[in-house]
């Protein structure tokens, strides 16, 4: 057989990848075979009647493979796109959703006349998208990042490091620190607490694609028994821990708005609203927290999860 030119490489993986990519199968071969030679846009188009090295080919069909088993295409190329930045992915970590850009443009937007070293936290970090686009976008305040799986943090951190912005990551568990059991005198530390926390019920997974439910993190995805279990974890939490004024942005489900809104409203929150994401479904919920955290106090443990 003749050395297939790397024209040859991308026909060939355009029916590889057609099954798990559909109309998407030749713009994938072409973003795996940029990874693989390190070319891309005109630099590739220049040499694409050119027979690669044997390692590059290599390269490029271990691609190739992992993809058509239904991996995702953002592990397979390592990175992710997310407001005008790249982040590492892989597996072990949340792939980072446009759902999510709407949450960081809100947070960002609430953060615009925050006061100098003015701080927030991300409770489930996962990549760390959130975290590393508000303290890059808001160079003046200090972001801490909360997650339960130390493989996660291990991406959020690189992350940090690509993008040249300080975050302090801890390794903790909202259910356990949005907990009634702490004490609710401890004073305030935030300005602003973001979450994008798992929201799906176990009991949708067979709606899910499956390289989402095969290959990425059950715990950044479900809320197992209750969906809104984070979300009262979150609601004591903000109770807790903001500033009097501070804000509290959550993603949410699209059929959890009322419930979110209700949830928060009980707590004590104040100017609590729903958002709509770019297709009309409710995505963000806002809230600010009132002058005193006594409302938190009424949440039981059990509304907690605990």
């Amino acid at each position: 057989m003749n050395p297939r030119t790397r024209r040859r490489l991308l026909v060939d993986a355009t029916q590889v990848l057609a099954p798990v990519a559909g109309d998407m199968a030749k713009r994938e071969g072409r973003w795996l075979l940029e990874a693989a030679s390190g070319r891309d846009g005109a630099a590739l188009l220049a040499v694409l009647d050119d027979v690669p090295l044997a390692t590059e080919t290599e390269v490029f069909e271990g691609f190739l493979r992992r993809r058509a088993a239904g991996e995702p295409l953002q592990y397979v190329l390592g990175e992710a796109p997310f407001l005008r930045r790249m982040f590492h992915v892989g597996p072990g970590v949340l792939i980072p959703r446009p759902e999510t850009e709407l949450l960081a443009e809100r947070a960002l937007g609430g953060l615009a006349s925050a006061p100098a070293h003015a701080a927030v936290l991300d409770v489930g970090t996962g990549s760390g998208c959130l975290a590393v686009t508000l303290a890059a976008e808001r160079p003046h305040i200090c972001v801490e990042a909360w997650d339960v799986s130390r493989e996660a943090l291990t991406f959020a951190r690189r992350n940090a490091e690509r993008h040249g912005v300080r975050v302090t990551f801890l390794q903790r568990d909202v259910l356990d620190a949005g907990s009634p059991s702490q004490p609710v005198s401890q004073p305030a530390l935030f300005h602003l607490i973001v979450s994008n926390p798992p929201y799906i019920h176990d009991g949708e997974r067979a709606l899910l694609h499956p390289s989402v439910v095969d290959f990425e993190p059950d715990v950044a995805l479900f809320a197992a028994g209750d969906a809104l279990v984070f979300y009262r974890a979150l609601a004591v939490l903000g109770r807790q821990r903001l500033h009097a004024g501070g804000s509290l942005f959550v993603e949410i489900h699209a059929d959890r708005g009322a419930d979110v809104t209700s949830l928060l409203e009980k707590a004590g929150y104040v100017d609590v609203r729903c958002l709509p994401d770019q297709f009309g479904r409710d995505r963000i919920v806002e809230a600010r927290q009132g002058s005193s955290a006594a409302s938190a106090a009424h949440l039981s443990p059990n509304q907690t999860g605990r």
